[in-house]
């Protein structure tokens, strides 16, 4: 499986133009990519004016032959016509699975959830309160593997604490590397500062923090809320692919 994450810089004020360019191009037209999304997402902290979206592919071909063919398929002229203006930077990254069973609670160890089936089991409905953080965790290079030890060890025996609404977490494949990516889901903001709060009473997290501190150069994370597009929400909603 190969993981990838967009993140879009807008113009000032131009993210409520952006979703409505999404309902007016419709969405079949974008089937490849979106049979391949988990979400897309609009930052509620950190970096105003973002979306960050993230796919998972096959390999390095199905990503090439999904989203290089958008740009042959001549009814989306208008749609990149439109939307390119408001953007001021597009990035991307591609990230692998983190090694550790038990930080990917959606993919790999022979699970590989994709939109065609459906909200994944467990997740809330969609709504306005929902919050996914991304967490990124930046380490002194050559430190990866024993930043992956320390979770099993340590960082898993923080138990729900640590684990509850997690939904992957990764390591970055290209560009800078030894960078650890996390995403996780909260009901709202209120459950989200009680996990935290349980987390800085936990002695197991707390043996977990300690034990990789050293290695730790950043560690950053921004709130993001799920698109309120059904489709474009595909973890926490299930919806189909249709204009």
């Amino acid at each position: 499986m190969l993981f990838e994450q967009r993140t879009y810089t807008l113009k000032p004020g131009a993210l409520e133009t952006f979703w409505q360019a999404q309902h007016d191009r419709g969405f079949e037209l974008m089937r490849p990519i979106l049979e391949r999304m988990f979400g897309y997402f609009s930052t509620v902290s950190g970096a105003d004016q973002q979306v960050v979206h993230v796919y998972r592919y096959n390999n390095y071909e199905d990503w090439t032959t999904r989203l290089h063919g958008l740009a042959k398929v001549p009814q989306l002229g208008d749609y990149f016509k439109k939307v390119r203006p408001m953007l001021l930077m597009q990035e991307t990254k591609f990230l692998a699975l983190s090694p550790v069973k038990g930080l990917n609670p959606v993919w790999g160890d022979n699970k590989d959830w994709l939109p065609a089936n459906g909200a994944y089991p467990g997740l809330p409905k969609l709504t306005e309160n929902i919050l996914v953080e991304e967490t990124t965790i930046r380490l002194n290079p050559g430190t990866l593997p024993a930043y992956w030890e320390a979770w099993e060890k340590t960082g898993l025996a923080a138990g729900d604490d640590a684990l509850s609404g997690l939904i992957a977490c990764f390591n970055t494949l290209v560009g800078r590397q030894h960078e650890v990516v996390m995403y996780r889901y909260f009901t709202d903001f209120d459950a989200r500062q009680k996990q935290r709060a349980a987390l800085a009473r936990n002695p197991q997290w707390a043996s977990f923090v300690d034990s990789i501190s050293a290695s730790v150069q950043a560690w950053d994370s921004k709130l993001l809320m799920p698109a309120q597009i059904p489709v474009l929400s595909p973890l926490f909603t299930g919806a189909p692919i249709k204009d």
